[in-house]
């Protein structure tokens, strides 16, 4: 049996997980639709190039930071695995999507 608090351990790390993921989709589902509209084409191409860097890396080290608290935390929980490593692979599979996004970003924006 494990304790309320653990529960509460579960719950804060998918509410991290989740605060995690809607700032990557509000960076990618409003920002950026509306730096294009406000600002047009050449202005925008110039503000979006030195934004999306720094988003691309908030996500990477965001992510390798929670799952490497998540993963070391749960040595210490009562939980049962399986929800523990539910919460990690999640997070690891967004680090591991931030980083793939990371490497074709750079990649495309060296080409340019």
């Amino acid at each position: 049996m494990y304790h309320l608090t653990e529960a509460y351990l579960l719950a804060g790390f998918i509410c991290l997980l989740a605060a995690y993921l809607g700032a990557l989709l509000f960076s990618t589902i409003v920002v950026a639709p509306l730096i294009v509209r406000t600002l047009g084409g050449s202005d925008s191409s110039v503000l979006l190039r030195a934004y999306w860097p720094k988003v691309h890396a908030f996500a990477v080290i965001g992510g390798t930071l929670l799952t490497l608290i998540m993963a070391g935390s749960w040595s210490f929980s009562a939980l049962p695995a399986v929800y523990a490593m539910a919460v990690i692979a999640a997070a690891g599979l967004m680090t591991m999507c931030s980083i793939g996004r990371s490497v074709t970003f750079l990649t495309q924006t060296h080409r340019t």
